[in-house]
């Protein structure tokens, strides 16, 4: 056999392998309704982690956050963000070909009913003192902040915190950084072609549609919310997450952080380089806000946890040296 495809194929059985346990690990511990799965291998339920995932993601994708995956050689490394319950469900845009554009709108209108359906489904079988912690990863950190828009005071005041992974802050941004990518944003007809793409590729986003920048200021105020993101992510700009977190800050958003890493792709954040700090800090925040934590990774947070508050100055200024 071609040693490339060899290669590929053990790639392929591994991944499948990889699956396959993740699934035989949820059996006997996992509970559904209606489309979400709720994992819990503790009895404690005070809090739930609700995992929303990306475009070419799925929910069981969790466990590579989570210390059930790290204890169970599940997670790509040691690090983790999320306890148990574990709660995750897929987006109807998932396939076995990674994902079906045609199914998604990037977290616009039919996915954001199809979330907070979901929203409302948990917090009728969990217990009325339950606080959630919502985590989410590109696609998904940005549907997180539209559903702000969509909930009633009494369900967002179940919301413990937000942990948002390299969101976008609009769709016209992310065809921006794609032709500014190719050193193309100074030309209109690239602009208008790469629209043109995009929307013959995602028929049923809206480019007028609901947007993180415009929804982030529906994040009340006393829900902390943490934003991170790479100065290397090749998809989604870092940019998008400075804008979102000064337009929080601009609100009066008091508990509102930010931590923008010197590198690491896109979605794989916590088990590259700057995984540890990532870690570090989540569980610092947990411990801040009276949260489960690792008391090791906390103190060790607390020692960056005061740099991820910048000034919006700061952030403007940032904003201004980087491209589109």
């Amino acid at each position: 056999m071609n040693k490339k495809l060899f290669i590929l194929a053990y790639i392929i059985s591994l991944n499948a392998f990889s699956e396959a346990k993740k699934i035989e690990l949820a059996k006997g511990n996992i509970s559904t309704f209606n489309n979400i799965s709720v994992v819990k291998h503790r009895d404690v339920e005070t809090t739930y982690y609700v995992y929303v995932h990306g475009l070419g993601g799925r929910g069981i994708n969790c466990f590579q956050w989570s210390h059930i995956g790290v204890i169970n050689d599940l997670a790509p490394s040691k690090n983790f963000i999320l306890y148990d319950p574990l709660v995750f469900f897929d987006f109807p845009d998932v396939c076995p070909k990674l994902f079906n554009p045609s199914k998604t709108d990037l977290g616009q209108t039919t996915e954001l009913s199809y979330l907070k359906q979901n929203f409302k489904d948990l917090l009728s079988i969990i217990e009325p003192e339950s606080k959630i912690v919502i985590s989410g990863v590109s696609r998904g950190a940005a549907i997180i902040i539209n559903l702000m828009n969509m909930l009633e005071e009494e369900e967002q005041n179940r919301i413990a915190m937000l942990i948002l992974e390299s969101p976008f802050d609009h769709v016209l941004n992310v065809i921006k950084n794609v032709i500014g990518k190719m050193y193309q944003d100074w030309n209109p007809f690239m602009q208008i072609t790469a629209s043109w793409s995009f929307q013959k590729l995602f028929p049923n986003v809206d480019i007028n549609g609901p947007a993180p920048i415009d929804n982030v200021i529906k994040i009340p105020k006393h829900i902390p919310v943490i934003f991170i993101h790479s100065l290397k992510d090749k998809l989604i700009n870092i940019n998008s997450s400075r804008r979102l977190y000064s337009r929080l800050i601009q609100n009066g958003h008091e508990h509102a952080y930010y931590l923008e890493l010197e590198d690491g792709e896109h979605a794989r954040l916590l088990w590259q380089n700057h995984g540890p700090t990532y870690q570090a800090i989540i569980h610092a925040l947990y411990q801040k806000y009276n949260l489960e934590h690792d008391l090791e990774l906390a103190t060790k947070g607390k020692n960056h946890l005061h740099k991820c508050q910048p000034s919006d100055h700061y952030i403007q200024q940032l904003i201004k040296k980087t491209r589109f």
